[in-house]
Order: C-alpha cells, then structure tokens, then sequence
C-alpha cells in the first residue's frame, strides 16, 4: 500500500513538473512570438524611411541640378527682371501699360518710388479718371 501511495505521489509531481514545464514553455513561446512580430514590424519602418531617404535624395540632385542651371544661365535674372520687378543697383525700370486688355504691364525701366505710365491715345492718363473707374476698367 505505500508504494501505491508513493506512485501517486511521483505521478502527481510529474504531472506537475509537466504542467509546470508547458506554462514555461508558453510564456516563453509568447514573448518571443511578440519580439518576432515587434522586429518584422521596425525592419518595415526601417526600409520604408530608407525608400524615403532615396527619393528625397533624388529630389534633391534634382533640385541642386536647377540651382547650378540657374546659377549658369540669364533665365533666373530676366524672371526676377519681368515678374517681380528687380533690378540691379544704379539700373532703371519703368512698367508700362498699354490698353486696357493688358493684364499685366511690361517692365522698362523704374525709378526708386515713381511709377511711369504712358498715356492712351485719347489724351487721357490714369491720373485724371478716378479710382472706381480704373477698378472698373482693370476687372471688366
């Protein structure tokens, strides 16, 4: 009767150390599924900003090559010269307007503060005709 007692026992205790050994193995099992999963998702981050750093860098040259093709050419200075109305130290412009159907005036010459403009044909200059009606004639 005690030995049946006794293998009671040891069944119990393997039974244990084998409950024991799987919650082990599971915990384990589980962490290490979480750090797979953690890596895959950092390893995708980090070849997602690596694409990124190539096309920037790309956009980059390309935006360094129209630096040094401006830099070479006149294209640069007759844009700044026509659409905004720069110019050297001791040069001129002058903005004339000619019609009504221009939208935009012509660069000549100009002084430091005063504005050129030429008068219509019909004697009248943009000076005498009052600001409602310059509105009026710049929209319709």
């Amino acid at each position: 009767m005690a030995t049946l007692n006794q293998e009671r026992k040891t069944k119990v205790i393997y039974r244990f150390y084998l409950v024991a050994a799987s919650l082990l193995i599971v915990f384990f099992s589980w962490g290490l599924a979480k750090e797979m999963m953690n890596r895959r998702q950092i390893n995708q981050q980090i070849s997602d900003y690596e694409a990124k750093i190539a096309k920037l860098k790309q956009e980059n040259s390309g935006i360094e090559q129209k630096i040094a093709s401006w830099n070479n050419s006149s294209d640069l200075e007759m844009a700044a010269r026509t659409k905004l109305g720069l110019q050297k130290p001791g040069e001129k412009a002058i903005f004339i307007n000619r019609g009504e159907d221009v939208v935009e005036p012509t660069v000549a010459i100009k002084t430091n503060q005063e504005i050129v403009r030429l008068i219509d044909e019909g004697g009248v200059s943009g000076e005498d005709v009052a600001n409602p009606v310059k509105w009026f004639r710049r929209f319709f």
